[in-house]
């Protein structure tokens, strides 16, 4: 399974701030989707060499890839459990 860090930073950040502003479940739901899709389309390589004879590389592409944006998509419904509960929180702190 790959997990790709600053997608799911992003997702957590934004649940983070629409907990706060307490917005409607709407937006992050919206948002988190989106943010799967792109991250799903987009994808990078490094190749760090092992020997001396070898040369590194970088590289990237798109492309859509379903299971890939399917992962993307059901991570980002994990995602919005935090929100959910950052939201809860908020509502039962006292102020």
């Amino acid at each position: 399974m790959i997990i790709h860090p600053l997608a799911i930073g992003i997702g957590v950040s934004f649940c983070y701030v629409a907990a706060r502003h307490d917005v409607a479940v709407i937006w992050p739901t919206i948002g988190l989707l989106l943010i799967a899709f792109f991250g799903s389309g987009f994808n990078t390589h490094f190749y760090f060499p092992t020997t001396v004879n070898e040369t590194a590389s970088i590289g990237g592409g798109v492309g859509i890839y379903p299971a890939i944006l399917i992962q993307g998509a059901l991570a980002s419904f994990g995602l919005l459990g935090t929100y959910f509960w950052w939201r809860h929180r908020r509502q039962h702190s006292p102020e």
